[in-house]
């Protein structure tokens, strides 16, 4: 039998799907960043979930229904066509420039699979940006609930000095950065956002631990980092 807490999961995924779009007001100065969702995958994975909702804490059971979001005019997707470099020297399967083709379906063509255990990916925005929001599709074909999310900010490749952490929800401080405090959360077609809140930097690192809910293998559809060039944010 379900829990009430795994009913109410499933329903908020139902009502979610059922809301009508409403057209956001956006003041002068802003534009909406719509990126468009991929079609809704998964299979039914309610055993799944119920157990990460009783063993990890705590676990995000609203999860994220973000569509879109209003930010300052100049404001683009700023991985585009980028590069990732990474911890794990090749992918299992995929190419690193499949993150960020801006096809955030979560078939088998568009999977990229990552080396179990922490991996980062990283990004060189080839200058000083203003950062809005990062927008990160994991796995939305199974149930897939990332581990050790970690997202950081750096003007420095290495990430040594000057970093910012704009996540994690590392609870038990596996990564050694400290034990973080933010949710661990169900990854859908939805994909995650995280704020940036206007920091400025060059490269954005993204750090993961496998998953809780099929393998140790890290995996991700698509990462789009939002924000600004020098020159658009005027």
């Amino acid at each position: 039998m379900l829990s009430i807490a795994m009913a109410q999961l499933m329903l908020s995924f139902a009502f979610s799907f059922a809301e009508e779009a409403k057209e956001p007001v956006i003041p002068p100065g802003q534009i909406l960043i719509a990126p468009g969702l991929p079609n809704a995958l998964f299979v039914d994975g309610r055993n799944a979930v119920q157990e990460a909702m009783e063993r990890l804490p705590n676990f995000d059971r609203s999860y994220s229904r973000v569509k879109n979001f209003i930010a300052p005019k100049g404001t683009t997707n700023l991985a585009k066509g980028l590069i990732a470099s990474s911890s794990c020297p090749a992918p299992n399967k995929g190419t690193f420039a499949q993150i960020t083709d801006e096809d955030a379906d979560s078939m088998d063509d568009c999977l990229v699979v990552l080396s179990p255990g922490p991996v980062w990916i990283q990004f060189d925005l080839m200058s000083v940006c203003e950062l809005e929001k990062l927008w990160v599709w994991h796995c939305h074909k199974n149930v897939y609930v990332p581990m050790d999310v970690v997202i950081q900010l750096s003007d420095d490749p290495f990430f040594e000095k000057g970093v910012v952490t704009i996540f994690n929800n590392d609870h038990d401080n596996t990564l050694k950065f400290g034990a973080g405090k933010d949710p661990t959360y169900l990854n859908t077609n939805t994909g995650r956002t995280f704020d940036a809140r206007g920091h400025k930097a060059r490269h954005v690192r993204l750090w993961s631990n496998g998953n809780f809910t099929l393998d140790d293998d890290n995996r991700y559809t698509e990462v789009m980092i939002f924000g600004r060039h020098p020159a658009d944010a005027k």
